[in-house]
């Protein structure tokens, strides 16, 4: 299975019948430039344009077409890397982004790693959920987020 995380940038519906008359609805939701679709109406009207997703899918092949099926998302709380205002072309204000964005990935590797310490068990459910270039890379985002607020 595999993953994305992002923002819903488009919502689109179409609705059919198949060969024996039965009505189906299929939702395709956009992120980064890719779809991802469902058949399930309770993620049809829970997720909208604008929400921040972590989806996983699977990818299916019919023909010459492959489809990017949901298997599960969940909504998340922080913001996507290129998300993140960049500030003007002022190298000095580059700069300090980029000290802030190293800053953030190295507290997050940090934080794995006395959690590894205090919470071996923790750590390793965490880990089940997630890859952990993933985690980090999540974590470290988390971390901007709330130093840019």
């Amino acid at each position: 299975m595999e993953k994305v995380i992002g923002k819903i940038e488009e919502v689109s519906q179409t609705s059919g019948s198949n060969a024996q008359g039965k009505p189906w609805k299929r939702a395709s939701f956009s992120v980064s430039g890719k779809k991802y679709n469902t058949f399930d109406e309770n993620i049809m009207k829970e997720f909208n344009s604008g929400d921040n997703v972590e989806i996983e899918f699977e990818v299916s092949t019919s023909g010459e077409y492959s489809y990017n099926n949901i298997k599960s998302i969940k909504k998340s709380d922080f913001q996507q890397a290129n998300e993140v205002s960049e500030p003007s072309s002022n190298s000095n204000a580059n700069t300090q982004t980029m000290i802030v964005r190293q800053s953030c990935l190295k507290v997050a590797v940090e934080s794995f790693k006395v959690l590894n310490e205090i919470d071996p068990e923790k750590a390793k459910s965490i880990l089940k959920e997630h890859q952990l270039i993933d985690s980090i890379l999540v974590a470290a985002e988390t971390f901007e987020h709330w130093v840019g607020r």
